[in-house]
C-alpha cells in the first residue's frame, strides 16, 4: 500500500480525533478527559498508519461507529 493510499484510508479517523478549539481551551474535567482520550487515540492511529505503510499484519479492534460512541459527550 502506498503512502497516499494509507493517508486516504486513515483520513476520516484522524478527522474524528481532531481536538477542537473549545476542547483545547476548555477548563472542565469533561473537556480534559476528552482531550486525553483523543490524544491517546491519535497516537494509536499514528502507529497503525505506520504499520499500514510497511504492510504489516494487525487487527483493528474498533470501527468508525465505535469511535463515534467512544467520543460522544455524556
Amino acid at each position: 500500500m502506498t503512502k497516499e493510499e494509507v493517508k486516504k484510508k486513515w483520513a476520516s479517523t484522524r478527522k474524528l480525533l481532531e481536538i477542537t478549539d473549545s476542547e483545547y481551551n476548555g477548563v472542565t474535567q469533561e473537556t480534559a478527559n476528552l482531550r486525553f482520550i483523543k490524544t491517546k487515540l491519535q497516537i494509536a492511529v499514528y502507529y497503525l498508519q505506520m504499520l499500514d505503510e510497511h504492510n504489516c499484519e494487525y487487527q483493528v479492534p474498533w470501527n468508525k461507529e465505535q469511535f463515534k460512541w467512544l467520543l460522544r459527550k455524556p
